[in-house]
């Protein structure tokens, strides 16, 4: 991915700190794109999104990659597979491999995501929504 000088220097000045993490930089940059096309996705890193959704359900990335099929864990797993394929550039099959599934796994946790906010499943529509929302807001975890 290429990307615009000034938008980098726009993030930069935007970063008020001497010291700051590759993450805060990249969320400053998407920021900055943002404003520059107001059509641009938004896009996030792997980690952001898993950590996330590990603070808010206090599921580890350990039981999410495990072979559990505990409801509970499955259905977190299934969100965080859900929002990993939609804010971020990771192909189905690199998202499964993360998770230790398969392409096709990660298809049926989008389908079963979707279904579920479309009114299929009320508990875990609202899981999808507090994580969604938590993600896109000014300040994420």
């Amino acid at each position: 991915m290429r990307l615009n000088k000034t938008v980098v220097q726009n993030a930069m000045d935007g970063i008020i700190s001497e010291e700051f993490t590759f993450n805060e930089l990249f969320r400053v940059i998407s920021k900055e794109l943002k404003i520059e096309n107001p059509s641009y996705p938004v896009m996030y890193r792997f980690n952001d999104v898993v950590d996330t959704v590990t603070t808010l359900t206090g599921v580890s990335r350990e039981k999410m990659r495990s072979r559990t099929r505990v409801r509970g864990i499955v259905d977190v797993r299934q969100v965080t597979m859900y929002l990993v394929e939609k804010y971020t550039r990771l192909t189905l099959s690199k998202t499964g491999e993360l998770f230790n599934r398969d392409h096709a796994t990660v298809l049926h946790a989008k389908k079963r995501v979707k279904d579920a906010k479309s009114g299929y499943n009320e508990e875990l529509r609202q899981i999808v929504d507090l994580c969604e929302t938590s993600l896109i807001t000014e300040n994420p975890f």
